[in-house]
């Protein structure tokens, strides 16, 4: 395809996930790693999550405010690392849980991020499973209505269910049932994608984003290893084509068709699409950001839409 993507979509990088140190919301490199995204010209988004300091928090502000770029708060990152659960059977749990996602939307207000994400808890399996759902919509209703008020629409992202984050929302029928569920009271909610989480899955490009196409917000490219005994095993991010991997150009580029035939990118929509991808040992953060350029430019020379 001759067209330059940014006609079709916001490209960005999920933040955390490039630079690792940051997830725990505290390093004292998180302003300027920030700022190292926010003035590489190739990026036009970014997904930041907390940050603790509020001397830091506020630099970091003021240099996506400086960057234009569009923002979203990936809540899901401080989530995973404080091991709140929206969904967990134990009420003063999940009360916890929306406590730190309301922290987080004040975060993000401050950030000016213009959208927010979380993840849903663990699934516990069949049995449990519709319990499970109520409670987790009665926290997303908690954090949207909160999140309303500060102007900021919310998604829960779709991760695997049964390899690494056994996450209830994973599956594309029980996501979309979320989705439209939440939508008969906050219109504006959405789901996020992730080229990662489909193997993981068990499930085809075609399938899962045919099932959700009406209630994406946001879509992540990134690998993932389903090799057993694989020192990157799992849902890892690592560097697009890596051997043992499932995703290289040729899936990227599958996938990025498969976002146009469903509707999710097309001229002048320019939805948020971006790079989640970690440094794994050796890698830099360096080598990430530069793997994902190339791979995207090589996949987007592929396409034919």
């Amino acid at each position: 395809m001759d067209s330059i993507w940014d006609s079709y979509m916001t490209l960005g990088l999920v933040h955390p996930m490039a630079f690792p140190v940051s997830l725990e919301g505290a390093d004292a490199s998180i302003p300027d790693t920030i700022r190292r995204v926010a003035e590489d010209g190739f990026f036009t988004a970014i997904d930041v999550t907390w940050i603790k300091d509020a001397a830091a928090r506020k630099e970091a502000s003021a240099t996506l405010r400086q960057s234009g770029m569009r923002v979203n708060f990936a809540g899901q990152c401080a989530q995973l690392k404080a091991g709140v659960n929206l969904n967990d059977p134990d009420a003063s749990k999940r009360a916890s849980g929306v406590a730190l996602m309301k922290q987080c939307v004040d975060m993000a207000e401050e950030m000016g991020a213009q959208s927010f994400s979380m993840l849903s808890g663990p699934d516990p399996g069949e049995a449990g499973r519709e319990a499970a759902f109520g409670w987790l919509l009665e926290s997303l209703l908690e954090v949207g209505a909160y999140a309303k008020t500060k102007g900021l629409p919310i998604a829960v992202k779709v991760f695997d269910q049964k390899i690494e984050k056994k996450c209830l929302i994973g599956p594309h029928a029980i996501s979309a049932r979320l989705a439209a569920t939440m939508r008969k009271t906050l219109p504006d909610f959405g789901l996020g994608h992730d080229l990662s989480h489909i193997p993981l899955l068990d499930e085809t490009p075609a399938e899962s984003l045919g099932a959700l196409a009406p209630y994406l917000v946001q879509a992540h490219m990134g690998n993932c290893v389903k090799r057993a005994g694989h020192a990157l095993y799992g849902d890892q991010h690592p560097l697009f084509g890596i051997e043992g991997g499932e995703s290289g150009v040729p899936e990227l580029a599958a996938y990025l068709k498969v976002l146009f035939e469903v509707g999710f990118l097309g001229k002048g929509k320019r939805p948020f699409v971006g790079f989640e991808m970690k440094p794994s040992p050796g890698v830099s953060s360096e080598m990430v950001i530069a793997n994902c350029k190339r791979s995207f430019k090589a996949a987007w020379a592929m396409l034919q839409v």
